[in-house]
Protein backbone atom coordinates (compact mmCIF):
# COMPACT_ATOMS: atom_id res chain seq x y z
CA UNK A 1 0.00 0.00 0.00
CA UNK A 2 2.85 2.58 0.25
CA UNK A 3 4.45 1.72 -2.60
CA UNK A 4 0.75 2.57 -4.18
CA UNK A 5 0.61 5.78 -2.33
CA UNK A 6 4.27 6.83 -3.78
CA UNK A 7 3.35 6.18 -6.98
CA UNK A 8 -0.08 7.81 -6.65
CA UNK A 9 2.48 11.03 -6.54
CA UNK A 10 4.44 11.07 -8.85
CA UNK A 11 2.41 12.47 -11.70
CA UNK A 12 -0.89 13.07 -12.76
CA UNK A 13 -1.40 10.00 -14.94
CA UNK A 14 -0.49 7.39 -12.13
CA UNK A 15 -2.51 9.22 -9.84
CA UNK A 16 -5.53 8.07 -11.65
CA UNK A 17 -3.59 4.45 -11.99
CA UNK A 18 -3.51 4.17 -8.26
CA UNK A 19 -7.19 5.25 -7.56
CA UNK A 20 -9.11 3.37 -9.87
CA UNK A 21 -11.43 0.75 -8.90
CA UNK A 22 -10.28 -1.96 -11.14
CA UNK A 23 -6.72 -1.77 -9.06
CA UNK A 24 -8.65 -1.70 -5.73
CA UNK A 25 -10.45 -4.35 -6.80
CA UNK A 26 -7.98 -6.80 -7.82
CA UNK A 27 -5.89 -6.09 -4.73
CA UNK A 28 -9.15 -6.76 -2.46
CA UNK A 29 -9.59 -10.29 -4.62
CA UNK A 30 -6.03 -11.00 -4.06
CA UNK A 31 -5.94 -10.45 -0.59
CA UNK A 32 -8.80 -11.32 0.82
CA UNK A 33 -9.45 -14.57 -1.17
CA UNK A 34 -11.91 -15.46 1.06
CA UNK A 35 -14.87 -13.30 0.30
CA UNK A 36 -16.21 -11.53 -2.28
CA UNK A 37 -15.28 -7.86 -2.57
CA UNK A 38 -18.07 -7.15 -5.14
CA UNK A 39 -21.07 -8.59 -2.82
CA UNK A 40 -19.73 -5.83 0.07
CA UNK A 41 -20.13 -3.20 -2.65
CA UNK A 42 -23.23 -4.54 -4.07
CA UNK A 43 -24.79 -4.38 -0.77
CA UNK A 44 -23.89 -0.92 -0.29
CA UNK A 45 -25.23 0.04 -4.14
CA UNK A 46 -28.81 -1.86 -3.13
CA UNK A 47 -29.77 1.04 -0.51
CA UNK A 48 -27.64 0.24 2.71
CA UNK A 49 -26.29 3.34 3.89
CA UNK A 50 -24.65 2.29 7.11
CA UNK A 51 -25.09 4.27 10.30
CA UNK A 52 -24.76 8.17 10.11
CA UNK A 53 -21.59 8.06 12.07
CA UNK A 54 -19.71 5.56 10.19
CA UNK A 55 -20.85 5.27 6.36
CA UNK A 56 -20.99 2.12 4.05
CA UNK A 57 -18.43 1.87 1.39
CA UNK A 58 -18.90 3.70 -1.70
CA UNK A 59 -15.60 2.28 -3.34
CA UNK A 60 -13.41 -0.74 -3.97
CA UNK A 61 -10.87 1.26 -1.89
CA UNK A 62 -13.13 2.04 0.82
CA UNK A 63 -14.20 -2.00 0.61
CA UNK A 64 -10.35 -2.30 1.04
CA UNK A 65 -10.26 -0.38 3.91
CA UNK A 66 -13.56 -2.32 5.31
CA UNK A 67 -11.66 -5.52 4.92
CA UNK A 68 -8.56 -4.89 6.18
CA UNK A 69 -9.86 -2.95 9.34
CA UNK A 70 -12.46 -6.35 10.25
CA UNK A 71 -10.08 -8.88 9.12
CA UNK A 72 -8.57 -9.48 12.39
CA UNK A 73 -11.86 -10.49 13.70
CA UNK A 74 -11.30 -14.11 11.96
CA UNK A 75 -10.34 -16.64 14.74
CA UNK A 76 -11.99 -17.74 18.31
CA UNK A 77 -12.27 -15.20 21.06
CA UNK A 78 -14.38 -15.53 24.52
CA UNK A 79 -16.42 -13.08 26.42
CA UNK A 80 -14.43 -11.23 28.22
CA UNK A 81 -14.43 -11.81 32.17
CA UNK A 82 -12.67 -14.15 34.58
CA UNK A 83 -15.99 -15.96 34.73
CA UNK A 84 -17.39 -17.07 31.01
CA UNK A 85 -18.85 -20.01 31.30
CA UNK A 86 -18.55 -22.55 28.38
CA UNK A 87 -19.27 -19.33 25.84
CA UNK A 88 -16.84 -18.99 22.58
CA UNK A 89 -17.73 -16.91 19.13
CA UNK A 90 -16.23 -18.08 16.15
CA UNK A 91 -15.93 -15.61 13.50
CA UNK A 92 -15.35 -16.87 9.99
CA UNK A 93 -15.62 -15.44 5.91
CA UNK A 94 -18.46 -15.59 4.12
CA UNK A 95 -18.97 -14.20 0.26
CA UNK A 96 -20.47 -10.49 1.84
CA UNK A 97 -19.42 -10.43 5.26
CA UNK A 98 -17.97 -12.04 8.18
CA UNK A 99 -20.49 -14.25 10.20
CA UNK A 100 -19.82 -14.70 13.80
CA UNK A 101 -21.03 -17.85 15.90
CA UNK A 102 -21.37 -18.48 19.41
CA UNK A 103 -20.84 -22.24 20.85
CA UNK A 104 -21.49 -22.94 23.97
CA UNK A 105 -20.89 -26.23 25.85
CA UNK A 106 -23.16 -28.14 28.54
CA UNK A 107 -22.48 -31.51 27.58
CA UNK A 108 -19.25 -34.18 27.53
CA UNK A 109 -20.94 -36.07 25.11
CA UNK A 110 -22.62 -33.68 22.48
CA UNK A 111 -21.05 -31.55 20.66
CA UNK A 112 -21.53 -27.57 20.80
CA UNK A 113 -24.54 -25.73 20.55
CA UNK A 114 -24.59 -23.30 17.91
CA UNK A 115 -26.02 -19.79 18.24
CA UNK A 116 -25.70 -16.90 15.92
CA UNK A 117 -24.10 -13.93 17.04
CA UNK A 118 -23.52 -10.52 15.06
CA UNK A 119 -22.57 -10.30 11.62
CA UNK A 120 -19.91 -8.13 10.33
CA UNK A 121 -20.91 -6.19 6.89
CA UNK A 122 -20.82 -3.30 5.00
CA UNK A 123 -23.49 -1.53 6.56
CA UNK A 124 -21.35 -1.06 9.76
CA UNK A 125 -23.92 -1.38 12.08
CA UNK A 126 -20.97 -3.81 13.70
CA UNK A 127 -17.79 -2.59 13.96
CA UNK A 128 -14.89 -4.30 15.16
CA UNK A 129 -12.19 -2.00 16.94
CA UNK A 130 -8.87 -3.69 17.91
CA UNK A 131 -7.69 -2.95 21.40
CA UNK A 132 -4.23 -4.92 21.70
CA UNK A 133 -3.33 -8.45 19.97
CA UNK A 134 -5.90 -10.14 22.73
CA UNK A 135 -8.76 -7.69 22.91
CA UNK A 136 -10.94 -6.25 20.69
CA UNK A 137 -14.61 -4.57 21.21
CA UNK A 138 -17.46 -5.29 18.80
CA UNK A 139 -19.27 -1.56 18.34
CA UNK A 140 -23.33 -2.48 17.82
CA UNK A 141 -25.02 0.51 16.70
CA UNK A 142 -28.89 0.75 16.59
CA UNK A 143 -30.75 3.12 15.39
CA UNK A 144 -33.41 4.48 17.41
CA UNK A 145 -36.65 5.03 15.29
CA UNK A 146 -37.82 8.76 15.63
CA UNK A 147 -41.14 9.90 17.43
CA UNK A 148 -42.99 12.70 16.37
CA UNK A 149 -43.49 15.23 18.79
CA UNK A 150 -46.80 16.58 20.58
CA UNK A 151 -45.81 20.23 19.15
CA UNK A 152 -45.71 18.70 15.31
CA UNK A 153 -48.62 16.71 15.80
CA UNK A 154 -50.48 19.75 17.07
CA UNK A 155 -50.00 21.90 13.90
CA UNK A 156 -50.11 18.83 11.90
CA UNK A 157 -53.78 18.43 13.17
CA UNK A 158 -54.24 22.32 12.52
CA UNK A 159 -52.89 21.99 9.30
CA UNK A 160 -55.44 18.70 8.46
CA UNK A 161 -58.37 20.83 9.18
CA UNK A 162 -57.31 23.67 7.71
CA UNK A 163 -57.21 21.54 4.07
CA UNK A 164 -60.94 19.87 4.84
CA UNK A 165 -60.38 16.39 5.08
CA UNK A 166 -57.64 14.20 4.47
CA UNK A 167 -58.40 11.72 1.22
CA UNK A 168 -58.30 9.00 3.41
CA UNK A 169 -61.30 10.39 5.33
CA UNK A 170 -59.11 9.62 8.95
CA UNK A 171 -56.70 11.96 11.09
CA UNK A 172 -54.70 9.34 12.75
CA UNK A 173 -51.30 11.14 12.78
CA UNK A 174 -49.13 9.32 15.32
CA UNK A 175 -50.23 5.89 13.00
CA UNK A 176 -50.24 6.51 9.58
CA UNK A 177 -49.18 4.08 7.18
CA UNK A 178 -45.80 5.57 4.82
CA UNK A 179 -46.52 7.21 1.93
CA UNK A 180 -50.05 8.61 3.23
CA UNK A 181 -51.16 12.48 2.91
CA UNK A 182 -51.12 12.05 7.17
CA UNK A 183 -47.52 10.54 6.99
CA UNK A 184 -46.02 13.17 5.16
CA UNK A 185 -47.84 16.48 6.31
CA UNK A 186 -46.89 14.91 9.98
CA UNK A 187 -42.97 14.89 8.41
CA UNK A 188 -43.57 18.14 7.37
CA UNK A 189 -44.53 19.40 10.20
CA UNK A 190 -41.47 17.60 12.19
CA UNK A 191 -39.20 19.70 10.56
CA UNK A 192 -41.19 22.79 10.58
CA UNK A 193 -41.58 23.14 14.12
CA UNK A 194 -37.63 22.12 15.52
CA UNK A 195 -36.27 24.54 17.23
CA UNK A 196 -32.91 25.98 16.26
CA UNK A 197 -30.91 25.14 19.39
CA UNK A 198 -32.20 21.67 18.78
CA UNK A 199 -31.12 21.64 15.17
CA UNK A 200 -27.53 22.58 16.28
CA UNK A 201 -27.31 20.01 18.85
CA UNK A 202 -28.13 17.39 16.29
CA UNK A 203 -25.48 19.25 14.03
CA UNK A 204 -23.38 19.14 16.79
CA UNK A 205 -23.79 15.14 17.45
CA UNK A 206 -23.30 14.51 13.97
CA UNK A 207 -20.15 16.42 13.93
CA UNK A 208 -18.60 14.50 16.79
CA UNK A 209 -19.19 11.54 15.22
CA UNK A 210 -22.82 10.52 17.02
CA UNK A 211 -26.61 10.78 16.61
CA UNK A 212 -29.57 11.49 18.57
CA UNK A 213 -31.34 8.77 16.44
CA UNK A 214 -28.25 6.20 17.44
CA UNK A 215 -27.34 3.79 20.19
CA UNK A 216 -24.00 1.84 20.91
CA UNK A 217 -23.76 -1.83 22.58
CA UNK A 218 -20.32 -2.77 23.45
CA UNK A 219 -19.08 -6.34 23.19
CA UNK A 220 -15.83 -7.34 25.09
CA UNK A 221 -14.16 -9.89 23.39
CA UNK A 222 -10.88 -11.56 24.25
CA UNK A 223 -8.94 -13.40 21.78
CA UNK A 224 -8.16 -17.42 21.92
CA UNK A 225 -5.40 -19.25 21.16
CA UNK A 226 -5.86 -22.42 18.89
CA UNK A 227 -2.52 -24.48 19.48
CA UNK A 228 -2.79 -27.24 16.63
CA UNK A 229 -1.67 -31.11 17.48
CA UNK A 230 1.61 -32.02 16.41
CA UNK A 231 3.42 -35.76 15.85
CA UNK A 232 6.04 -33.95 18.47
CA UNK A 233 3.58 -31.80 20.47
CA UNK A 234 0.42 -34.49 20.48
CA UNK A 235 -1.61 -33.39 23.56
CA UNK A 236 -1.50 -29.34 22.50
CA UNK A 237 -4.81 -27.81 21.60
CA UNK A 238 -8.18 -27.07 22.67
CA UNK A 239 -10.15 -29.11 25.27
CA UNK A 240 -13.33 -29.74 27.04
CA UNK A 241 -13.45 -31.19 30.40
CA UNK A 242 -16.20 -31.41 33.00
CA UNK A 243 -15.87 -29.35 35.99
CA UNK A 244 -18.52 -31.08 37.94
CA UNK A 245 -20.64 -28.86 39.69
CA UNK A 246 -18.97 -25.83 37.91
CA UNK A 247 -19.56 -27.18 34.44
CA UNK A 248 -18.32 -27.96 31.29
CA UNK A 249 -15.35 -26.08 31.18
CA UNK A 250 -12.73 -25.18 27.78
CA UNK A 251 -8.88 -25.80 28.79
CA UNK A 252 -6.21 -24.52 26.03
CA UNK A 253 -2.89 -27.22 26.64
CA UNK A 254 0.11 -26.07 25.37
CA UNK A 255 3.92 -27.58 25.82
CA UNK A 256 6.51 -25.60 27.90
CA UNK A 257 9.77 -25.47 27.54
CA UNK A 258 11.20 -22.29 29.06
CA UNK A 259 12.29 -24.91 32.14
CA UNK A 260 14.77 -27.21 33.36
CA UNK A 261 12.40 -30.28 31.76
CA UNK A 262 9.59 -29.66 29.66
CA UNK A 263 5.74 -29.07 30.86
CA UNK A 264 2.83 -29.91 29.69
CA UNK A 265 0.57 -26.40 30.77
CA UNK A 266 -3.19 -26.47 30.90
CA UNK A 267 -5.02 -22.97 31.38
CA UNK A 268 -8.85 -22.04 31.43
CA UNK A 269 -10.22 -20.40 28.30
CA UNK A 270 -13.61 -20.27 30.19
CA UNK A 271 -13.61 -20.04 34.18
CA UNK A 272 -15.85 -20.47 37.23
CA UNK A 273 -16.44 -19.02 40.61
CA UNK A 274 -13.48 -20.50 41.70
CA UNK A 275 -10.43 -20.48 39.11
CA UNK A 276 -11.25 -17.80 37.00
CA UNK A 277 -10.71 -17.73 32.90
CA UNK A 278 -7.08 -17.27 31.70
CA UNK A 279 -5.22 -18.77 34.66
CA UNK A 280 -4.04 -22.45 35.14
CA UNK A 281 -5.66 -24.71 35.89
CA UNK A 282 -3.06 -27.71 36.19
CA UNK A 283 0.63 -28.44 35.31
CA UNK A 284 2.59 -31.78 34.06
CA UNK A 285 5.56 -33.27 32.90
CA UNK A 286 5.81 -33.79 29.04
CA UNK A 287 7.68 -37.34 29.58
CA UNK A 288 5.62 -39.82 31.05
CA UNK A 289 6.31 -42.11 33.99
CA UNK A 290 8.63 -44.56 33.29
CA UNK A 291 6.72 -48.30 32.82
CA UNK A 292 6.32 -50.56 34.81
CA UNK A 293 3.91 -48.50 37.50
CA UNK A 294 5.45 -48.87 40.92
CA UNK A 295 2.37 -49.97 43.79
CA UNK A 296 1.47 -46.30 44.53
CA UNK A 297 1.04 -45.17 40.99
CA UNK A 298 -1.13 -48.54 39.98
CA UNK A 299 -3.22 -48.01 42.85
CA UNK A 300 -4.01 -44.47 41.83
CA UNK A 301 -4.56 -45.52 38.53
CA UNK A 302 -7.17 -48.57 40.18
CA UNK A 303 -8.56 -45.32 42.16
CA UNK A 304 -9.93 -43.79 38.65
CA UNK A 305 -13.36 -46.71 38.57
CA UNK A 306 -14.32 -45.37 42.48
CA UNK A 307 -14.14 -41.81 41.42
CA UNK A 308 -15.90 -41.58 37.55
CA UNK A 309 -19.04 -40.84 38.04
CA UNK A 310 -21.15 -44.24 37.09
CA UNK A 311 -24.21 -42.94 34.77
CA UNK A 312 -27.59 -44.55 35.82
CA UNK A 313 -28.58 -47.88 34.13
CA UNK A 314 -30.17 -47.82 31.14
CA UNK A 315 -28.62 -44.36 29.81
CA UNK A 316 -27.85 -46.16 25.75
CA UNK A 317 -24.85 -43.46 25.05
CA UNK A 318 -23.23 -44.96 28.12
CA UNK A 319 -23.50 -48.02 26.84
CA UNK A 320 -22.24 -47.92 23.75
CA UNK A 321 -19.30 -46.01 25.28
CA UNK A 322 -16.49 -48.61 25.80
CA UNK A 323 -14.02 -48.65 28.89
CA UNK A 324 -11.05 -46.43 28.51
CA UNK A 325 -7.76 -47.50 30.21
CA UNK A 326 -4.71 -45.60 30.71
CA UNK A 327 -1.86 -46.10 28.57
CA UNK A 328 0.39 -42.94 30.40
CA UNK A 329 1.18 -41.40 33.57
CA UNK A 330 2.20 -37.75 33.64
CA UNK A 331 3.50 -36.44 37.15
CA UNK A 332 2.09 -32.89 37.91
CA UNK A 333 0.27 -30.62 39.90
CA UNK A 334 -3.18 -28.99 40.18
CA UNK A 335 -4.90 -25.94 41.44
CA UNK A 336 -7.51 -25.24 43.53
CA UNK A 337 -8.96 -22.04 45.04
CA UNK A 338 -11.80 -20.77 47.20
CA UNK A 339 -14.29 -18.57 46.08
CA UNK A 340 -13.71 -16.09 44.20
CA UNK A 341 -10.13 -17.47 43.59
CA UNK A 342 -9.45 -17.34 47.46
CA UNK A 343 -5.95 -18.62 48.60
CA UNK A 344 -4.88 -20.69 45.54
CA UNK A 345 -2.67 -23.39 45.99
CA UNK A 346 -1.14 -26.05 44.10
CA UNK A 347 -1.81 -29.78 44.64
CA UNK A 348 -0.04 -32.75 43.52
CA UNK A 349 -1.73 -34.67 40.62
CA UNK A 350 -1.77 -37.14 37.73
CA UNK A 351 -2.60 -36.43 34.09
CA UNK A 352 -3.75 -39.54 32.39
CA UNK A 353 -3.81 -40.45 28.96
CA UNK A 354 -6.79 -43.06 27.57
CA UNK A 355 -6.48 -45.55 25.13
CA UNK A 356 -9.40 -43.54 23.39
CA UNK A 357 -7.48 -40.85 22.82
CA UNK A 358 -8.95 -39.30 26.05
CA UNK A 359 -6.82 -37.79 29.02
CA UNK A 360 -7.55 -36.60 32.14
CA UNK A 361 -6.34 -35.01 35.26
CA UNK A 362 -6.29 -35.94 38.99
CA UNK A 363 -6.24 -33.16 42.03
CA UNK A 364 -4.91 -35.92 44.95
CA UNK A 365 -6.11 -33.71 47.90
CA UNK A 366 -7.30 -34.73 51.19
CA UNK A 367 -10.04 -31.85 50.97
CA UNK A 368 -11.14 -32.51 47.38
CA UNK A 369 -11.35 -36.47 47.71
CA UNK A 370 -9.19 -36.97 44.48
CA UNK A 371 -11.20 -34.94 42.07
CA UNK A 372 -10.58 -36.32 38.31
CA UNK A 373 -11.63 -34.43 35.20
CA UNK A 374 -11.73 -36.17 31.74
CA UNK A 375 -11.19 -33.82 29.01
CA UNK A 376 -11.76 -34.79 25.42
CA UNK A 377 -10.63 -32.62 22.25
CA UNK A 378 -13.36 -30.01 21.06
CA UNK A 379 -11.18 -29.27 17.29
CA UNK A 380 -13.38 -30.52 15.31
CA UNK A 381 -15.95 -27.82 16.25
CA UNK A 382 -14.47 -25.24 14.73
CA UNK A 383 -14.07 -24.16 11.14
Amino acid sequence: MKTIAEVAQVCKALNCTACSDSLWLRICQAKFADTDPTLWIAQASSGIAGTRSVQAPTNYRSVYRLLSSSAFIVGLWRGSGSIARSHLYEFHWEVDCIVGTGLRYESMRLSAIRSSFHRIGPDRLITPELISDKHCVLRQTHINQKTPSRAAESVAAVAMNSFGSSPTGDIVLGSSPQGSFEHEMLRFMQGAVASKSRRRRSSRNQSSGGSSGESTTLHHLCHVHRPVPTARHPLQGLWKGDYGPNGVQIVQIMYDFSGSAARLIATKVTGDDHVPAGRRTWHALAAPQAEPWNSEERDLINLRELIVPRLPLGDDEAADEPPCNVVAAYAGKGKVAGLNYFQPRWVEGRLWQYDDGGIGFLWIDAVFQHLLVDLKRIDDDFR
